[in-house]
């Protein structure tokens, strides 16, 4: 059995033991995104639709009781994933063109990083770290089908100092995982898990993801066990209506992508987020839940 957290277009929930547990939920919500933790803390990215801020909640690891707001002195416009990494919360702070880096155990800004070109164009959504190297994914183009270019993965080194762009990785990309030499990533918008040689800068292989009787969800959110992936499925048509879609899943993969497990969440709109928690989850940050 894989139990995994999860965010949605409302809610932060845990699935365990096969059902599915809301720890926090906001019925008008249209986005909780970002989802990391440390030793102690799990943190998650809210979208506040009354004030439109958004904010850093916190959620205790060993009870999952909800903490409050983490007040840190910087705000976030249309934040995307956050991780926590060595002391360290990285937000993609994605309208306001950054990536924020923030103390959470003083609640000090550390550091904001101006991202090249602007918001509108290259949409950053997505950070990992390997350790060695941060990776930030630039989703790239427009909302309409036709005026989408390929997204791009932005490596740097612990100082933000710029090292290499990975072109052509998928359209609408979200996630970053490195597994044998190569960027796992969701191309959310046309339904596939992509598998991109970072060597040769090409990607090797592009899987289409079919499961719950559709072929054309927006793939979002990728966990990694010893043997499974776990990959959300948000309902793709319509932008205007995805925080209120009614139907949507998670599902569970084998090494080569295919479909072991279907888990239909219906009514929770959006999946934004998902890590593995019953074992350590290798696309997170490596400190196990």
């Amino acid at each position: 059995m894989i139990d995994f957290l999860f965010t949605t277009s409302k809610t932060v929930s845990i699935y365990k033991n096969g059902k599915i547990k809301d720890l926090f939920l906001k019925e008008n919500n249209k986005r909780i995104y970002g989802l990391t933790w440390d030793e102690n803390i799990i943190y998650s990215l809210h979208h506040e639709p009354k004030t439109n801020a958004e904010h850093i909640h916190m959620f205790c690891k060993k009870s999952l009781k909800h903490l409050g707001i983490l007040n840190i002195p910087i705000k976030i416009s249309g934040g995307h994933q956050i991780f926590y990494y060595k002391n360290l919360l990285y937000v993609v702070n994605t309208d306001k063109n950054l990536v924020s880096i923030v103390n959470p155990k003083n609640k000090k800004l550390v550091r904001n990083i101006k991202w090249r070109g602007n918001s509108t164009k290259h949409h950053i959504n997505s950070i990992w770290c390997d350790g060695k190297k941060l990776y930030v994914c630039e989703h790239n183009g427009g909302r309409a089908n036709d005026n989408i270019m390929p997204s791009c993965i932005q490596s740097l080194d612990m100082d933000f100092k710029n090292l290499h762009l990975y072109k052509n990785i998928g359209k609408h990309t979200h996630n970053i995982y490195i597994e044998d030499g190569c960027f796992i990533v969701c191309s959310s918008i046309d339904s596939k898990i992509v598998r991109y040689d970072i060597k040769t800068q090409k990607a090797i292989l592009r899987k289409p993801i079919s499961a719950l009787n559709n072929n054309a969800w927006y793939v979002r959110g990728l966990a990694r066990t010893s043997d499974k992936w776990i990959v959300g499925l948000s309902y793709r048509k319509k932008r205007q209506d995805r925080p209120f879609a009614n139907r949507g899943g998670i599902i569970i993969l084998d090494n080569n992508f295919n479909v072991l497990k279907e888990i239909p969440i219906n009514n929770y709109g959006q999946i934004f987020e998902i890590r593995a928690i019953s074992e350590l989850d290798k696309a997170h940050n490596g400190i196990p839940f």
